[in-house]
């Protein structure tokens, strides 16, 4: 090739270079004109964000006046924050699926969710249960060949590796030392393929069978892989005994039989707490008290005891946290309480004859009326128990337990109950359908929300709109957490509640680079009108199912999942195995 023709070349080649160079903008995104709440509790300020590929590179104001950027988002009025990061979900099936638009989890990301867990209540997904090695390896490589709508970390399911050790037909009694170091062992070996701790289901089959000595010895284990690691445990008891209780078969052979050979009376939810803490002491693992709550009416106003009792151990150097589901309601089954136990009944029809055939024998009698009681109590007093369908008599739908009880001059709920079975449909159980107006105290979670040790979860699966009954908490935890404890009820600041979903659990994590709105940080942003803020999910059977409003855009490192309201299926979420959110 001529000298000449090389020269032209070289020429043409570095000013196409030096022109790509000039209009190279400096920013892939700038966000200006937002209020900035960087989600360390800080007061929010006024600033731009840049970010280039997945990670904030400058916060500060006036960059759009200086800096260059390939798209600008105009937040003016709207708040900019970190994404939220969920420490309590339940979207195994959908993220581990083939299915793309459930896997975008649009459920969480219209909260402004870009990171959530998988493994919660003790149970790690089985999809890989044909291999005891690799069982948290595995889903963590199919999470990178096929990325989900927000990163995802993985906790291992103690309730996996009890029924592995024990047998899935022997797990009801309490683990003897050889069962124990073998749990341990698979313990360290699903904590070396990634998990960021061990989820605990105290309320259910087989956790509710572990006593306190296997918890701490496999909270050990845990430290042993390193003391940054968490347990989350779902509670052992949430008011004066566990969720299956019914006082009727207090001390019973079969459900907790060999619990009650150690704790004759069961055990009430300061009973769980001190537990847990002892778990944190002895270990030295974080540990975290999941979905956190206080139920039955009677236990209202316990709040400020479990407070002191944590704060104490906290003051001790206890690394205890905890989470709440911010909403006055809770439970699985809100929109159908069962008040008359179906035990009491032989068949399926809830023959009303069969009732009135227990109503007649005393020691019976006694004990039907003590698990209505009991059940009433548990979902909020007669005054939140409110019969919601009715075939034979609508004229009482709308209306509480207290409510139709003065109507029909009874003072005892109890009697309001049996006397809906009387007159109502015959195929049911109840008599009508009901449901809990409100089955917490909301005195007791304000004194939680306050703390700056209590974050906020979902507990959600991915819900699409159609379908069923489904508990707002799915659509609007963290929405609601500003919406009513912020706007509302003025119980927290906006900055508080905002560091609980995002500062806080990346705290608890040990999570590097995310949670916070901070140069050298990952890209995981929400921007939203707080004007517009609203929760669209109700407690009713029509419309429990809608997406929050407001939230105007989310980013997942660096990638709009959420672009002007609407999803844009961008599967931009990286795995978070422990080696990647414990960097030193």
């Amino acid at each position: 090739m001529p000298t000449t023709l090389i020269r032209s070349l070289v020429v043409v080649l570095f000013a196409s270079a030096t022109a790509f160079a000039a209009d190279k903008a400096d920013f892939d995104v700038l966000i200006t004109g937002g209020t900035v709440i960087d989600g360390s509790g800080a007061a929010g300020y006024k600033a731009d964000v840049g970010i280039v590929d997945d990670e904030i590179v400058a916060i500060g104001p006036g960059l759009g006046k200086t800096r260059s950027a390939a798209r600008t988002i105009d937040a003016t009025g709207q708040v900019v924050a970190p994404g939220y990061i969920d420490v309590h979900t339940h979207a195994d099936k959908a993220v581990l699926g083939d299915e793309k638009s459930r896997r975008a989890a649009l459920n969480l990301l219209y909260q402004g969710i870009t990171t959530i867990n998988i493994g919660a209540d003790g149970r790690h997904s089985r999809k890989y249960a044909n291999r005891v090695r690799g069982q948290i390896a595995k889903q963590y490589k199919f999470l990178e060949s096929q990325p989900a709508g927000m990163n995802i970390f993985v906790l291992l399911g103690h309730d996996n590796i009890r029924k592995e050790v024990m047998g899935a037909d022997d797990y009801k009694r309490f683990s003897t030392d050889k069962e124990m170091s073998r749990m341990a062992d698979l313990v360290r070996r699903y904590m070396k393929e990634g998990a960021l701790g061990m989820s605990l289901g105290l309320e259910y089959a087989s956790g509710r069978y572990s006593d306190e000595e296997e918890l701490v010895y496999l909270a050990k284990a845990v430290a042993d892989y390193d003391r940054r690691g968490i347990i989350i445990a779902h509670e052992r008891a949430t008011g004066p005994q566990h969720r299956y209780y019914l006082p009727s078969g207090h001390n019973a052979d079969g459900l907790y039989e060999d619990r009650f050979r150690k704790y004759p009376d069961g055990w009430d939810v300061i009973d769980y707490v001190k537990e847990g803490i002892r778990i944190a002491e002895q270990s030295g693992v974080v540990f975290d008290f999941t979905h956190f709550k206080i139920t039955h009416q009677s236990y209202w106003g316990k709040a400020r005891e479990i407070i002191d009792l944590i704060e104490e151990a906290r003051g001790r150097g206890a690394k205890i946290y905890a989470e709440q589901i911010a909403f006055t309601n809770s439970g699985n089954s809100p929109m159908n309480l069962s008040l008359i136990p179906t035990k009491y009944y032989r068949g399926k029809d809830y023959s009303l004859d069969e009732l009135l055939q227990t109503l007649e024998n005393p020691k019976k009698n006694m004990e039907l009326r003590a698990d209505i009681a009991w059940q009433i109590d548990k979902h909020g007093g007669p005054e939140s128990v409110e019969l919601i369908a009715s075939k034979r008599q609508p004229q009482w739908v709308g209306q509480t337990l207290l409510e139709i009880g003065q109507e029909l001059g009874m003072s005892d709920p109890v009697d309001v109950v049996l006397e809906v079975k009387k007159r109502g449909d015959a195929t049911l159980p109840n008599g009508g359908r009901y449901r809990s107006i409100q089955t917490l105290s909301a005195e007791d979670i304000d004194e939680f929300v306050k703390q700056d040790w209590f974050g906020t979860v979902t507990d959600a699966g991915i819900y699409d709109l159609d379908g069923g009954f489904a508990q707002p908490r799915v659509f609007a935890s963290f929405t609601n957490k500003i919406t009513e404890f912020v706007f509302e009820r003025k119980a927290i600041t906006l900055e508080h509640a905002i560091r609980a979903g995002t500062g806080l659990p990346a705290e608890m994590l040990s999570l590097s680079g995310r949670g916070l709105l901070k140069e050298g940080y990952k890209a995981d942003v929400q921007v939203f009108d707080p004007d517009a803020l609203a929760v669209n999910a109700r407690w009713t059977l029509r419309n429990s199912r809608a997406y929050s409003s407001g939230m105007s855009y989310v980013l997942v490192n660096g990638e709009f999942a959420l672009d002007n309201g609407k999803p844009t299926f961008e599967m931009a979420g990286q795995v978070i195995r422990n080696k990647d959110a414990w960097k030193h």
